[in-house]
């Protein structure tokens, strides 16, 4: 209900309000996953005809089609050991791993876990609207994937094997601030018409 309330606002808000009330009573009578479902299609459908619901869309897209599956990548590799280490079944092994830099792999995992959960707080932000709180995320994912840079290189004496999941941070970076141009650009049109929330995601 939430997706698709948001995707008729601004331009069809008194239907969204609608919704609302109506979901209420789908609750009372249990039905409420159905009329969820059947909100969700219309608003899909409103959504493509003017460019906020276009830029909601784009932003639910770049939440849900690049953020999860690399911050899924990062979880994932923290726990086995790829891209940076190779996992033998027992301990962390592989072939950059030597009695002196071994210590260092839970802390390089735990760098890594850190960026996943980062860009799952991120991915949440967008999805919310809260460009505030995406800025932090941004901030503290970049202070981290530097960090996750620099110790694989002093662990592994060079930070090619974090340059990967650094490169593709930069091009997450790149499509969100151009989604917060955009964003700026459609609040800027709403001021113009005396509308300031219409950008609202």
């Amino acid at each position: 209900m939430e997706v698709a309330t948001r995707a008729l606002e601004p331009h069809r808000r008194e239907w969204a309000a609608a919704m609302r009330i109506e979901f209420a009573a789908a609750v009372e009578e249990g039905t409420e996953l159905a009329f969820a479902l059947g909100c969700l299609w219309v608003g899909w459908r409103e959504t493509w005809t003017h460019r906020p619901g276009r830029f909601v869309m784009a932003a639910y897209a770049l939440a849900a089609g690049v953020l999860v599956p690399v911050a899924a990548m990062m979880l994932w590799s923290a726990a086995h050991g790829s891209p940076f280490l190779t996992p033998d079944g027992v301990g962390w092994t592989g072939p950059r791993l030597d009695a002196g830099n071994a210590g260092g792999a839970v802390s390089l995992a735990t760098v890594t876990a850190g960026l996943g959960l980062g860009h799952l707080w991120a991915a949440w932000k967008l999805v919310e609207g809260d460009w505030a709180g995406l800025g932090v995320a941004g901030r503290l994912g970049a202070a981290a994937a530097v960090t996750g840079v620099a110790f694989a290189g002093v662990l592994f004496l060079s930070g090619a094997p974090a340059l990967p999941q650094a490169a593709a941070m930069a091009g997450e970076m790149a499509a969100l601030s151009c989604l917060a141009r955009w964003r700026g650009e459609l609040e800027q049109d709403g001021s113009e018409r005396g509308e300031p929330g219409e950008a609202t995601a």
